[in-house]
């Protein structure tokens, strides 16, 4: 009989020490998400994990990847900004090919933990930067906005690409059919504007690149909703039925999901990185147990 816990995923959690994450590793036990391998003190973890050993992966934190990535750094004149170990640990298991996936940034910042993957997992080599979305979900809605967490500026083919990995990882969250919206001040068909041509350049590669159902500009209600569409636009079939919602740069997406999140209700989860070699994500420090399992489900699906 085939082994259950061999053919299971396996995703790092660095942040082994924290409680919360110990509570998120249980959780996963219990759920059967996957094959946790924390890193940090074998006998506080063990002593808080109620499951077979076989079940989960311990290891002790090991500085070598980080001195390693240090030195390279110094031998260039530059400081590398990484100083948790374990994170880099954990991401070098990812990049040597022995866990799926890894789920970090619990105790440590997003500038970190991106840095920390960017020098270990690396890009993948079918784009041309690691982008970032959030997971926005409400009742029975749910929604991708990006990129609203890391890059500041996009030209129209990054646009593009943001909205191509966005649309692959909504497939991974239930989102079966994504249509794509490039949003702006104004809506297509309507008054024309410079700033209009680069959300129009990047719903045209994204149409004719990647194959997405995607346009724009679009405002965020005529995206959204559909008697707003018909008053907007005739001539837009994503007006109306957006679900993937790609802002023209960082500032505008940033300012949107925290009013989605904050004023509209929505629970955020992300910054979720798009286009790391191998799965790789961030949780804020602010996240419950809850978020952590729910991040690590989808690095599992990512893995698949």
């Amino acid at each position: 009989m085939e082994d259950t816990h061999m053919t299971m995923k396996k995703i790092v959690l660095p942040e082994g020490d924290s409680q919360r994450v110990l509570s998120a590793a249980q959780g996963i036990l219990n759920q059967g998400i996957c094959h946790p391998v924390l890193i940090g003190d074998a006998a506080h973890i063990c002593g808080e994990i109620e499951a077979p050993l076989e079940s989960y992966t311990v290891l002790a934190s090991d500085s070598t990847e980080l001195d390693r990535l240090q030195a390279a750094a110094a031998a260039k004149g530059k400081e590398l900004r990484v100083s948790d170990a374990s994170l880099v640990q954990g991401a070098a298991l990812v990049r040597d090919g022995y866990a799926d996936g890894i789920v970090g940034g619990a105790q440590t910042g997003t500038d970190e933990v991106f840095l920390a993957y960017i020098k270990t997992i690396g890009v993948h080599e079918d784009v041309s930067r690691v982008t970032s979305c959030f997971l926005m979900e409400k009742d029975n809605q749910r929604f991708i906005f990006a990129d609203c967490a890391l890059n500041p500026e996009s030209n129209a083919s990054e646009l593009a690409e943001t909205a191509y990995l966005s649309a692959q990882f909504a497939k991974t969250v239930g989102i079966e059919e994504p249509v794509v919206a490039f949003l702006s001040f104004q809506t297509v068909g309507n008054a024309p504007h410079a700033l209009m041509q680069l959300p129009r350049d990047a719903a045209k590669i994204a149409r004719e690149t990647y194959a997405l159902r995607a346009n724009g500009p679009l405002q965020f209600d005529a995206a959204l909703l559909p008697d707003v569409a018909k008053r907007k636009t005739k001539d837009c079939d994503v007006a109306g039925h957006a679900n993937v919602f790609i802002f023209p740069d960082l500032e505008s997406g940033n300012i949107g999901y925290k009013i989605a999140e904050r004023m509209g209700g929505f629970t955020a989860t992300g910054p979720l990185f798009l286009g790391f070699r191998k799965p790789a994500y961030d949780l804020s420090r602010g996240c419950s147990v809850e978020d952590i399992i729910s991040v690590v489900r989808m690095a599992v699906q990512h893995a698949e």
